[in-house]
């Protein structure tokens, strides 16, 4: 499973979110990235969730990533991150990379 939360205290400019499994700097490339490691189920839905957040209006606040796995990742400008991951994690797809879906099981 994955857990995301949006850390902002009140009256800060900034916030942090912690990704779980859902985002990681990958080590190949050193860039935030889809982390499809642990996705048991479906990473079509985990790119329909990439691309919901970033049109969400409090990812304009973030400014620092904090995956569960490796790296933490400082932004300027997290939606627009949030949409090269999701056009990476689409092009993997599209080329077979990736299963557009995992069983549950």
């Amino acid at each position: 499973g994955c857990t995301v939360l949006h850390f902002q205290p009140q009256g800060a400019a900034r916030a942090a979110v912690f990704t779980g499994d859902h985002l990681a700097v990958l080590r190949q490339t050193g860039s935030l990235d889809a982390f499809t490691a642990f996705n048991k189920l479906s990473h079509e839905r985990q790119l329909q969730s990439i691309e919901r957040w970033a049109e969400e209006p409090a990812a304009e606040a973030v400014a620092l990533v904090l995956p569960g796995h490796g790296r933490k990742h400082v932004t300027d400008c997290f939606p627009d991150d949030l949409r090269g991951v999701a056009q990476r994690m689409a092009a993997r797809m599209e080329e077979g990379k990736l299963e557009v879906t995992h069983n549950a099981n």
